[in-house]
Order: structure tokens, then sequence, then C-alpha cells
């Protein structure tokens, strides 16, 4: 079975879906919130390159709804329970759609985990993120930790209105 698609709809997929994330990651920066416009930009354009990958290689069709399909219900799931936001869930699913499967280009760099014959893109991608941020958390506690002897007593900070913490 070929998962490869063309070089170019790798990139034109990769192209897409970063400028659909900076995108939203300026608004949610700026706004707090994202607007559902970017989704339905993103939507159909994921779905679109999710065609033309079922055209290139139809034997893998399969593998793309299976990647596609469990992304989105992962996605779901994870809002219904209220572990994601609306605006998370909903790049999930685009994501599942637009790199159901690693590129190409990334074969050299990321495999499936060992004894897994396919491993969906777009779930890796979550679960490193999930990785990440805790990672973040527990740097951050040990950074406060350290630097805890350096900040001001808290009645000091009650005092002066013009103490700074940081």
């Amino acid at each position: 079975m070929n998962l490869t698609a063309p070089l170019s709809l790798d990139l034109a997929a990769v192209l897409l879906t970063v400028s659909i994330f900076i995108a939203a990651s300026l608004s949610d920066l700026k706004t707090r919130e994202i607007s559902n416009k970017l989704w339905l930009v993103y939507g159909p354009g994921a779905a679109m390159v999710f065609a033309l990958r079922i055209i290139f290689a139809p034997d893998v069709l399969p593998i793309l709804a299976v990647s596609a399909g469990a992304t989105i219900l992962v996605a779901f799931l994870l809002f219904q329970f209220s572990v994601m936001g609306g605006a998370d869930s909903k790049a999930l699913m685009c994501l599942g759609l637009a790199l159901p499967v690693s590129p190409s280009f990334l074969a050299p760099f990321w495999q499936p985990p060992p004894g897994l014959v396919f491993y969906p893109f777009p779930i890796a991608i979550l679960v490193n993120s999930f990785l990440l941020s805790i990672g973040s958390a527990v740097f951050l506690l040990a950074r406060n930790l350290f630097r805890f002897n350096e900040l001001l007593p808290v009645e000091d900070c009650f005092r002066d209105s013009s103490a700074n913490l940081f």
C-alpha cells in the first residue's frame, strides 16, 4: 500500500494548516476567541485535500478514513467532556482531514510507535501537545520554586502598592 501523496499535495496541506493555525493563534492572543470564519475556510480546504488524497491513492482509503474518523471522534468527545474548547476541537477535526497521515517529507523524522502498523498522525500531534503542555507546567513549577526566595514576602506586597513582583 502506498501512503504517499504527491509532494505538492502534502506541502499544500501543511501550508494551509500552518497559515490557518497562525491566524487562529493571533486571533486568540488578540481577542481570546477564534472566529468560526477560519474553520469555514479550513474545513472545505481540508476536505478538498482529503478528497485529492483519495483520488491520487485510492488503495489507502481505509487508512485515511480510519485516521480522519478517529480524529474527528476523539475531537468531538474531548469537546463534549469539556477537555477542549470549541476552537480546539474544530482545529483537530480539520487537521484530521487535511493531514490524516504524516506528510511524506516527514517520513525520515516521524514513524509510528514500534509494533503499530498505523497510528493516526493528528492523534500523535494531540498526544505530543498534551505531553508538551504537561512538561511546560512542570518547568514553570520548578522555575517558580527556585525563584521563590527572590520574591517579596506577601505582607510587603500589600503595604506598598508600587512593589513589583516580576
